[in-house]
């Protein structure tokens, strides 16, 4: 990928596969793309994998958002249109593994792979690629639980924790604003449509005539209908205004996954015991008319849908992050990016991370070309990938941290931090050096030529206690010497060597009483 200008990132070249060596030539206009020869997969065949890493504002997302954006279309601009356009360039290069071929939408281009110049040319049409980009942050919207738990129904995946298995249903709080729609205040309306009727088979006709109403009432559909006493009559007068697929969607919904559930508000069932499309018929009967957003607000609900045992945010993030995948792949070659899907995860999680995704798609998409591209805070992401596998970013430029004779894959946790991270200001934290730093710049002081003794001495007086409790909790214990040298010293400096004995050994006292206390 070369990005010749996008948000912060300026004449960047980007190589997603160790496999090829490419390089782009802004000066001639020349695209070289050699095999590898040294190269040696470690991922299945249908399955690369790359990781983009980097400070935040690094560039990472924006990558992702680029990918996201490419479009495999012509580029058309009207020549009289009254603004002033730049001209967007894109060279798209796909591979076809089973033909062996590589396809090339170019634009003043020459390219040259492995040493001939012969290429096919066509156009290569946005059905060849299917791209996914998955964000770090969940919704939490209904179509997104909703979804979430049919995926749950569906999939016998092994997650590093105890899935939900138990839902309850129950009716939403603000279902009489449907109701209401049809209120017929020439009987006791609110006996006779009581949500909380005992009566199973009155009931389950209520249910029946909220889903109705709501199917009607977020497609707009126009009626005015008054409920009859008579249940039947009034599902006949309102299943007058919709098709007849969703009638039947409808009544299927209602008489058969329901059919078993208890005649109270709450309803509660073993997932895997639901009929299959249980979720995706109630999405398609509760969406809103020429969109698949769904009714998140007061009055267009029927049901709620919670799960038990309830899940955390890391439960919650990894699962979404596998169902958003389950849910979109639906082509054959697929540019899948993931941002930070690690957020929120335990660090054992993150030390899992990679490979929850590896055996997801190998379990689950074993006939798909599948090129995952995930983008990362998180060493342990690095310790499974490597190097040619990861792409290195600072400030918006691609950096190479290690050497020829460095790796990430399976690499000391710290290592990553300071080399891939580029944290090169170590790896404590900041408060904790912060409190170190007032003890080695109080030292400093006391051995400077030009110190005033007497106002040191008052100064150390009230910084003591807390300078050696600094010293006593420091975890590192060659830091913790290091500390304990430097106040050594110091009160040799502003006390002497009678001073700084007494102070020892009054310290000395104190350890012992504790001690005995304990």
């Amino acid at each position: 990928l070369w990005v010749e200008e996008y948000k912060n990132i300026k004449k960047q070249g980007f190589n997603f596969s160790p496999r090829f060596k490419c390089h782009y030539d802004e000066n001639t206009n020349e695209l070289t793309i050699d095999e590898n020869k040294e190269y040696e997969r470690i991922f299945p065949e249908n399955i690369n994998v790359t990781a983009i890493v980097g400070e935040n504002g690094s560039g990472k997302s924006s990558i992702l958002e680029l990918i996201n954006e490419l479009s495999y279309e012509d580029i058309h601009i009207e020549k009289d249109y009254p603004v002033s356009f730049f001209e967007l360039i894109q060279i798209i290069v796909y591979y076809d593994k089973i033909k062996n071929k590589f396809y090339i939408y170019k634009h003043n281009i020459t390219a040259t792979i492995n040493n001939q110049s012969s290429i096919v040319e066509e156009k290569i049409t946005s059905k060849s690629i299917q791209k996914i980009l998955i964000s770090s942050i969940p919704s939490h919207s209904q179509k997104e639980y909703l979804l979430l738990l049919d995926f749950l129904r569906n999939n016998n995946i092994d997650f590093p924790f105890s899935t939900p298995e138990i839902i309850n249903i129950c009716i939403h709080d603000d279902c009489n604003d449907l109701l209401r729609l049809i209120e017929n205040k020439n009987f006791d309306f609110n006996y006779y449509y009581n949500i909380f009727e005992e009566d199973k088979t009155k009931k389950f006709k209520i249910f029946h005539i909220l889903l109705l109403l709501a199917y009607l009432k977020n497609y707009k559909v126009d009626f005015d209908i008054q409920a009859s006493k008579n249940y039947d009559d009034t599902i006949l007068e309102l299943e007058k205004k919709i098709d007849n697929d969703i009638k039947i969607k409808i009544k299927d919904f209602i008489e058969t996954p329901l059919e078993n559930f208890s005649v109270t508000s709450h309803h509660y069932v073993n997932i895997k015991k639901i009929s299959n499309n249980f979720f995706k018929t109630y999405m398609e009967i509760t969406k809103r008319k020429e969109t698949d957003k769904l009714h998140d607000f007061i009055g267009k609900n029927v049901f709620i849908f919670n799960v038990y045992p309830q899940m955390s945010d890391g439960q919650y993030q990894l699962m979404y992050i596998l169902n958003a995948i389950y849910s979109q792949i639906n082509q054959d070659t697929i540019m899948l990016c993931i941002d930070e899907g690690e957020n929120y995860l335990h660090p054992n999680w993150q030390k899992k991370y990679v490979n929850y995704l590896y055996k997801f798609l190998k379990d689950n998409f074993s006939n798909k070309q599948i090129h995952l591209i995930i983008s990362s805070h998180s060493p342990f992401i690095l310790s499974d990938l490597p190097k040619e596998n990861v792409i290195f970013l600072e400030q918006g430029k691609q950096v190479y941290p290690f050497g020829d004779n460095q790796q990430t894959f399976g690499a000391n946790i710290h290592t990553l931090l300071s080399h891939g991270f580029f944290m090169k200001d170590g790896l404590m934290g900041e408060f904790a050096k912060s409190k170190i730093n007032e003890i080695i710049e109080f030292h400093n002081r006391t051995k400077a030529d030009n110190m005033d003794k007497k106002a040191l001495i008052s100064e150390y007086e009230n910084q003591k206690i807390q300078f050696w409790h600094i010293q006593n909790i420091v975890g590192d214990d060659y830091l913790k010497q290091v500390i304990k040298n430097h106040l050594i010293e110091i009160e040799k400096i502003l006390l002497g060597k009678d001073g700084a004995k007494s102070e020892e050994i009054t310290r000395a006292r104190a350890y012992l009483k504790s001690l005995e206390n304990d």
